[in-house]
């Protein structure tokens, strides 16, 4: 029964329980009023209305005075009106409590959120620059050597894990114990992959047709192609269609560059 209850409360808001609690003392008073002589003080049997609702409330609250006491069949009365008082007022004390933590969550979750995203946005934002720096270095040079794919093979992979950890953060169960992400954090990331996958192929697109068989840089560019496709197949991100259909293409484009080399 008191779970039951607790269930039921749990949904109403806080104001409302009060208002409750109140009204239910009243009530509770108005019946003890109409069973003329079920209640004592100083051993005389009381009929005001005032007295009658004043130790509704002294029930409810658990105070228990002793100024006032009921006789006979009343008494049970007394006893549900004392246990639902008691169970009122610790779901009051728990909704006080809840909505504290439900404020000091929000701020933690908010400033995790925060801060996983500005996180994989710099190394994203790292690897992007890289890319860059990569494909301008190679554009002034003669002759493309092993050393070159070697460092393509390094920025990839640093690359690959930035995009596996974005990909375990969009896609992550979603919990009542975890803040939702919002759908700015959301856009920026798919708009820091995109560049990303974009300078990636612009990258594959300076070096020789051996480039294939560079393994390590191979299986980096098949892992990247594999978390692109879980991110916008089964993320189930509501936002930025428009990111995820530039994602899906760019993917697709890095899959058919690298089948083709």
């Amino acid at each position: 029964m008191k779970l039951l209850l607790f269930r039921m409360m749990d949904r109403l808001k806080l104001q409302y329980l009060i208002v409750l609690w109140v009204i239910v003392g009243i009530l509770f008073g108005i019946v003890y009023w109409l069973f003329p002589g079920s209640l004592i003080v100083a051993g005389k049997a009381t009929y005001s209305i005032f007295d009658a609702v004043y130790f509704s409330f002294v029930t409810i609250l658990t105070l228990g005075y002793g100024d006032i006491s009921p006789i006979g069949g009343i008494r049970i009365l007394v006893i549900v009106e004392g246990l639902l008082g008691w169970i009122t007022f610790g779901v009051i004390v728990y909704k006080i409590v809840s909505v504290k933590e439900d404020v000091i969550l929000d701020e933690l979750h908010s400033m995790s959120n925060s801060e996983y995203v500005s996180r994989i946005r710099h190394y994203l934002f790292v690897s992007n620059t890289n890319l860059l720096r990569f494909i301008n270095n190679i554009k002034t040079k003669k002759k493309i050597e092993k050393s070159d794919i070697y460092e393509l093979s390094i920025i990839s992979t640093t690359l690959e894990a930035n995009i596996a950890d974005a990909r375990r953060f969009l896609c992550r169960e979603r919990t009542p114990f975890l803040k939702s992400i919002d759908d700015d954090d959301i856009m920026l990331i798919l708009k820091s992959i995109d560049l990303c996958v974009t300078n990636l192929i612009n990258a594959l697109q300076v070096l020789p047709e051996d480039v294939k068989k560079e393994i390590v840089l191979h299986d980096n560019i098949g892992k990247i192609i594999d978390y692109n496709k879980r991110i916008y197949s089964f993320c189930n991100i509501q936002v930025g269609d428009k990111k995820i259909d530039e994602l899906r293409e760019l993917t697709e484009r890095l899959e058919k560059y690298t089948r083709e080399k």
